[in-house]
């Protein structure tokens, strides 16, 4: 059984990352991750309920922020189909990802989740890096892959422009979210001690900015080296400081070498980058004439007539006809509303050691989010990969702290690290 859901969670991870429009009824995606989900309830279901019980709190913060989703949704006229059609994207899928994603690792370490999660991002980000220097296989695989799945008209215009690498992504900012949260996991392991050298640590992290510089992210490469300063900061030690410096260096020689070629990650005043501030305006009032949500259908263009006045004025202005908000915090107040961000907090308030560990662990994906669409709770799936890592990991080092009942313990061919009881492999073989 064990070489069966690794093998089926490796095929759903293919078809996540580069094939997400091949679709039976369902996305093949989809279908893929039911079956894993299924095939592990069937074979450990004890060991599930514990998992899902385990879990309950970040479940009960999705059933209940759904809840909100639909009713907002139907409120405001979207239809019923347009809700039927967000309950899988936006409640389902994540779900079902965080229990999955726990239950391998329970079951067979973490290593090997983090290996087919990290490894994944990094596979996709050397085809982005041969795409940004115009290697023609890695463009003409893309466009394989677009054939392939019968992709929109629009998205495979683009790849055959050659306009941005995409690695072998659906866009380049969706690879970009993936390698956000690949990121924040290798940070999470590096701290944890369960990556074989500071070596290593140290090439993924070069790697990782060297595929955002391709992928041409600039809030990537930003919220990367945030969370490196941040990290080293907190030691306060010489070499700490001394590695702040190097980082510092990096930057400024790797922005003029980007900037020589004319990358739009050395610049802020691209079309881009200046029209995101009059989304932000526009988003912003949008929140203040109706702060009670508008539901997961909610596309600002709809909108955007009935504020031209007052962004007619504005640096591209017509942006909001034809562009999402590009703020994960700020399209999250505007889908659920006020009693959205209640949700979320109280459940900052019933465990805010979770919450400040939680937003120390993704701090690069958070500053990343800031500045583009999706994200917590927005139907981004890469973030609760990552996110079912750290629950895992921190549930293991509580467990290994706590006093063991001696009357009760887990077989070790399970291979369980779930308190009670005891743990036998909670980071998988070294």
């Amino acid at each position: 059984m064990q070489i069966v859901l690794q093998t089926v969670f490796v095929v759903f991870f293919i078809l996540h990352v580069s094939f997400v429009k091949l679709s039976v009824g369902l996305p093949l995606k989809d279908w893929s991750l039911l079956l894993l989900f299924i095939l592990i309830f069937f074979a450990y279901s004890r060991q599930m309920i514990e998992i899902v019980s385990r879990l309950r709190g970040l479940l009960a913060v999705f059933l209940a922020l759904g809840l909100f989703g639909l009713a907002l949704t139907i409120l405001n006229r979207a239809g019923i189909s347009a809700s039927i059609e967000a309950v899988p994207r936006m409640l389902i899928q994540p779900m079902l990802v965080v229990i999955c994603t726990y239950a391998l690792a329970s079951l067979y370490g973490v290593r090997f989740v983090a290996a087919v999660f990290i490894g994944s991002a990094l596979l996709t980000g050397l085809f982005a890096m041969m795409q940004f220097v115009d290697i023609n296989f890695a463009w003409k695989l893309r466009e394989i892959l677009s054939a392939i799945q019968k992709e929109p008209e629009a998205l495979a215009s683009t790849v055959r422009a050659r306009e941005r690498p995409v690695g072998l992504s659906l866009t380049p900012i969706i690879y970009s979210y993936h390698l956000a949260a690949a990121y924040i996991t290798a940070n999470l392991l590096y701290r944890k001690g369960l990556m074989p050298s500071r070596r290593l640590y140290h090439i993924l992290v070069g790697a990782f900015m060297l595929m955002a510089a391709a992928n041409g992210t600039r809030s990537l490469l930003i919220g990367i080296m945030a969370h490196e300063v941040l990290r080293h900061a907190g030691t306060f030690r010489l070499r700490s400081l001394l590695s702040i410096a190097v980082l510092v260096a990096v930057a400024i020689f790797g922005l003029d070498f980007l900037a020589s070629i004319g990358s739009r990650v050395a610049t802020i005043t691209d079309p881009s980058a200046v029209g995101r501030w009059t989304l932000y305006e526009y988003g912003l009032q949008l929140a203040r004439d109706n702060p009670f949500g508008y539901g997961w259908d909610f596309n600002p263009g709809d909108y955007a007539w009935l504020y031209w006045e007052q962004l007619s004025d504005m640096a591209r202005a017509e942006a909001a006809f034809r562009l999402d908000i590009h703020n994960a915090f700020l399209n999250f107040v505007l889908i659920y509303g006020l009693y959205g961000v209640l949700i979320v907090a109280l459940a900052a308030l019933l465990n805010p050691a979770l919450f400040l560990a939680t937003s120390y662990f993704a701090f690069a994906y958070l500053l990343h989010s800031f500045f583009h669409n999706d994200g917590i709770f927005l139907g981004d799936d890469y973030f609760w990969f990552a996110y079912a890592i750290f629950i895992f990991i921190r549930d293991a080092e509580k467990a290994q702290t706590a006093p063991q009942p001696s009357a009760y313990t887990v077989p070790r061919r399970y291979g369980m690290a779930l308190p009670p009881p005891s743990f036998t492999r909670p980071y998988g073989p070294r």
